[in-house]
């Protein structure tokens, strides 16, 4: 028996596993009320987007400066800053996975080496949120489950518009039973259409 194909559509983003549509990560977490940004708007969501795109095509050797927004430019300076001084190495960029079990998506931002280790990187450019803490369980597990080797570290790099950046260490596997029940609860109000 042919195993179904694992698909993304950027445009709707949309995972399927054959005709399954998979939920994401943010899904689930926006789903259960754990990922609400107080004054986000889409304004904020499509930096964020563009933000990712740019260090995306960076990170590739793809990227044409010269027709970059003003209002990226900085958060790509920060990104570029994290780069020469932490010595990142990224082995996977943006990479959909799901995970065959639990029958959830994401995208991951950047597995990387750092410092030696083998680390999970997740980018941000808006305002820390503690939900980031369950978002980066989901992703640590669906890795865990793909031929990706167990990051042994992870992080979360918030990207600022003023060229700077911090990382912030993160303990995915502290959380992911909370991912799990909230994976349960997204489940069960899809179940009883709420």
């Amino acid at each position: 028996m042919n195993k179904p194909a694992f698909t993304f559509d950027p445009a709707a983003h949309v995972y399927r596993l054959g005709d399954t549509v998979l939920p994401s990560v943010t899904q689930i977490l926006k789903c259960v009320g754990l990922l609400e940004y107080r004054g986000s708007n889409e304004y904020a969501m499509a930096l964020g987007s563009a933000v990712h795109r740019a260090c995306e095509l960076w990170d590739n050797g793809t990227l044409d400066e010269e027709r970059l927004e003003d209002s990226i430019r900085p958060y790509l300076d920060a990104y570029k800053r994290f780069i020469a001084e932490s010595g990142f190495e990224p082995v996977l960029i943006e990479q959909q996975i799901y995970h065959p079990d639990y029958l959830y998506a994401g995208t991951i931002d950047r597995v990387g080496i750092l410092n030696n280790k083998h680390v999970l990187l997740d980018i941000k450019s808006g305002s820390p949120h503690p939900a980031t803490e369950l978002q980066l369980a989901g992703y640590h597990e669906l890795l865990h489950v793909s031929v990706v080797d167990d990051p042994e570290r992870a992080y979360i790099l918030y990207l600022a518009n003023t060229g700077r950046y911090n990382l912030v260490p993160m303990e995915p596997r502290k959380h992911i039973a909370t991912f799990l029940a909230a994976l349960n609860v997204y489940r069960w109000k899809k179940e009883k259409n709420l």
